[in-house]
């Protein structure tokens, strides 16, 4: 069967290479279809430090003057990912976990939107 040579193929990639219903065939086998499970990728150390150094600096601006926070002016931000990568599906027998995979790296093409308020 075409399906556990290749589970990553699609059913029209594995409809060219067979003239029957590839949806009705692959039911009758026991496969179902399964979305990738994505997992977090792990910290650098420079980066689980990060907040740490930025809260510290805040900290030692402050000065004892007690107006310092509010002359602080906050910003949401929210990086949009250009690149719409979809999940990838396997075909899997019945009952079976699907394949991890790490996310996508993070030095991919972003656009960042930001809303600065005081």
């Amino acid at each position: 069967m075409l399906v556990n040579a290749v589970p990553f193929a699609t059913i029209r990639e594995n409809a060219v290479k067979s003239n029957s219903t590839v949806l009705d065939d692959f039911k009758r086998f026991g496969k179902s279809k399964e979305i990738d499970k994505r997992v977090p990728r792990e910290l650098r150390e420079k980066e689980k430090d990060r907040p740490y150094e930025v809260c510290s600096a805040l900290v030692l601006c402050d000065n004892g003057d007690p107006s310092f926070f509010y002359s602080i002016g906050t910003c949401d931000k929210k990086w949009i990912v250009c690149n719409s990568w979809r999940y990838s599906a396997q075909w899997l027998n019945r009952g079976r976990a699907p394949q991890h995979f790490p996310k996508p790296t993070l030095h991919q093409r972003k656009t960042v939107v930001a809303v600065w308020y005081f």
